[in-house]
């Protein structure tokens, strides 16, 4: 059987991200006997993502890592402006061979880079796309780009209202697929003593580590003392364990840093805690789950879906009602028991044999 060629065009497969490690999943689960798979990444950092050998991935467009003169001026004209005036040149310049079927695994660059040529095009959208609302010139490069696609691939009923709302003309040719996940290589290294709350994320801006303190201090105010556990850094690391001393928290909420592995925390919690502003899928949400534990969240993509009518989690719009959502959590057993038996067994929809599956029946 002749294989077919597949080519994957993302933003960048070595910025350490979230859709980088999809991808990494993605191409290392599909049959190597059945597809021959290249990645195109547009901008080259330097946290590559570990693939199989059968993958090929291809010389970038923009290379960071390369500091010579040359390439910095390049670069620099490459991020300005040419990318998004002369895609199909810089495609041609770049890559000349032809695939059956070509992935762009994000909006804007990658889907712009897609050839014509190529037998079977798909757009992957791994967000919200509302915000092309906000600048006309690239909303009608966006929408030329996903004219000329068969597929548009949403991966949360957010994401797929959001592309619906912006290009209705485009609503018939979007296609649902979850993120999948490799719930066997989530292994716990060492182990914690048991603790009630966990934040694992980012300390920024857009994760609010913040709100979850407030959040926690509020639930003293409730009558209900908790302990916590803050994972991550992040340049709002400092303002955290600030604001943890103003409001004399430090006996409850510790700031333990990153974690590689963290899923000692995960296993030893007891209610995972979301305060973002913003998800494209919330993977530490279906982390959490795996390991039996309801979440409170705030309303992000995805949230909808997981959080399954509050069997697995409860979705809270603001920090009153978090604190509230999480001490019913908290103060009730049986709530408790049934909420964690219900995401242990629902979780496995969103194995990454499912999503494989779902991407050779509807993609390849």
């Amino acid at each position: 059987m002749k294989k077919k060629k597949v080519l994957f065009i993302i933003w960048s497969f070595s910025y350490g991200g979230g859709a980088e490690k999809i991808l990494a999943n993605i191409v290392n689960n599909l049959d190597y006997e059945k597809y021959d798979i290249d990645v195109l990444e547009y901008l080259h950092a330097d946290k590559m993502e570990p693939v199989n050998g059968n993958i090929k991935i291809l010389p970038p467009i923009v290379d960071t890592t390369r500091q010579d003169m040359f390439s910095k001026i390049y670069n620099k004209l490459m991020n300005s402006a040419l990318i998004k005036l002369f895609p199909g040149l810089i495609r041609k310049m770049h890559l000349r061979k032809t695939y059956d079927v070509e992935i762009s695994f994000n909006y804007l660059i990658p889907t712009f880079l897609l050839s014509k040529n190529s037998q079977k095009r798909i757009a992957w959208m791994h967000g919200s796309i509302y915000d092309l609302e906000e600048n006309k010139r690239l909303k009608n490069k966006q929408r030329k780009a996903l004219s000329s696609v068969n597929k548009i691939v949403a991966i949360s009923n957010a994401t797929e209202k959001s592309i619906a709302s912006v290009f209705p003309e485009f609503k018939d040719k979007i296609i649902k697929i979850y993120n999948g996940y490799d719930f066997s290589g989530m292994v716990p290294e060492g182990t914690v003593p048991d603790f009630q709350l966990l934040y694992c994320n980012r300390f920024d801006e857009n994760k609010d580590p913040l709100r979850f303190i407030r959040v926690v201090k509020r639930l003293n105010d409730l009558g209900l003392s908790v302990t916590a556990k803050m994972l991550g850094t992040g340049v709002f690391f400092n303002e955290a364990v600030r604001l943890i001393r103003e409001y004399k928290l430090e006996a409850q909420i510790e700031c333990v840093g990153y974690k590689k592995n963290p899923y000692a925390y995960y296993k030893h919690c007891k209610v995972f805690c979301l305060t973002s502003h913003s998800e494209g899928f919330p993977t530490t949400l279906v982390e959490a789950m795996y390991f039996g534990k309801p979440f409170v969240s705030t309303p992000v993509a995805g949230t909808e879906e997981l959080s399954q009518n509050g069997n697995c989690g409860f979705v809270a719009s603001d920090e009153e009602e978090y604190a509230i959502k999480l001490l019913k959590l908290l103060t009730s057993s049986e709530l408790y028991k049934s909420m964690s038996e219900y995401c242990s067994n629902y979780v496995l929809n969103y194995s990454l044999k499912n999503q494989i599956h779902a991407i050779e029946e509807n993609c390849l």
